[in-house]
């Protein structure tokens, strides 16, 4: 589960290594969140190479889906899933991706949710 003051990993090419969250925004459930969810973030961190040449900075105050999660979720054939760690792709006020790749899997509910950019970007869907 995902609440305030998780750190979560950036999977996308934007320069940004880690984030931590803020908020769940537009949630049911206060304290926590699923995959499809959208987050405020702050980032944490930023790659070495983009350090100078990136448009976003540290401390910088930004949207997120989350994408992957550590905790064990069913899927609608009866399956359980879950990944290695906690895993964002940030996005900005019209919810299209601030990165143009996205590196590793993400889920195929995240069609029904709309986020369709996502998935087409993504080098693959579980």
């Amino acid at each position: 589960m995902i609440q305030k003051e998780t750190v979560l990993r950036v999977i996308d090419n934007s320069g940004v290594k880690y984030v931590k969250c803020l908020q769940v925004k537009k949630s049911l459930q206060i304290s926590s969140c699923q995959v499809g969810k959208i987050l405020v973030v702050s980032v944490k961190s930023i790659q070495r190479k983009t350090k100078f040449s990136s448009k976003i900075k540290k401390g910088d105050i930004l949207y997120a889906v989350l994408v992957r999660a550590k905790n064990k979720h069913l899927k609608i054939d009866s399956q359980w899933y879950s990944f290695f760690d906690n895993s964002v792709v940030l996005i900005n006020k019209a919810l299209k991706p601030i990165g143009n790749r996205i590196m590793g899997p993400v889920l195929k509910s995240l069609r029904q949710i709309k986020f369709f950019k996502l998935i087409s970007i993504s080098s693959g869907f579980i």
